[in-house]
């Protein structure tokens, strides 16, 4: 299982334990939601170690490459150039 499917995993948990929260008595259900928080901001770091390292000037260089290329325009979203770039 990839970091991206444990931590869908994770959040599906959190979400199952939130709804079976009572007024009393789930105390431990609050601490084991912060544990598993824990545990997803962990694996989104260690996604973010294999993210390849590029200066903002390289990135940005690619950026006008692709728009002289005619493949993105001014318009384009951050989270769609972030793919753009990528490739």
């Amino acid at each position: 299982m990839n970091y991206k499917q444990q931590i869908e995993t994770l959040l599906e948990t959190i979400k199952w334990f939130r709804s079976e929260i009572k007024p009393h008595d789930c105390g431990w259900m609050h601490t084991t939601i912060d544990g598993l928080k824990a545990r997803i901001k962990h694996l989104r770091s260690e996604i973010k170690k294999d993210l390849p390292k590029i200066s903002w000037i390289d990135g940005y260089k690619k950026w006008k490459d692709l728009g002289n290329k005619g493949v993105i325009s001014n318009k384009v979203k951050l989270g769609d150039l972030k793919k753009l770039l990528k490739k």
